[in-house]
């Protein structure tokens, strides 16, 4: 079963509910192509004292304005 890509992740690939499905197209994929594979990793510092509210809020604004 398939559902829609969770928000924050770009795939080149259909996005999977069950994790064992996923992995099995992406092994059957490829031994019949070369998949793309890569990872964009971003990262914010939270504030004083540990709150992290605001880095979190910042990254999501981010991700929501489809900048890369």
């Amino acid at each position: 079963m398939m559902t829609s890509t969770p928000r924050g992740a770009r795939f080149a690939r259909p996005a999977f509910v069950r994790p064992l499905a996923a992995q099995l197209w992406y092994g059957i994929n490829a031994i019949v192509s070369n998949p793309p594979a890569a990872l964009i990793a971003y990262r914010a510092a939270c504030g004083e004292g540990g709150d992290c509210a605001d880095a979190r809020r910042l990254l999501r604004e981010f991700d929501a304005s489809g900048t890369f």
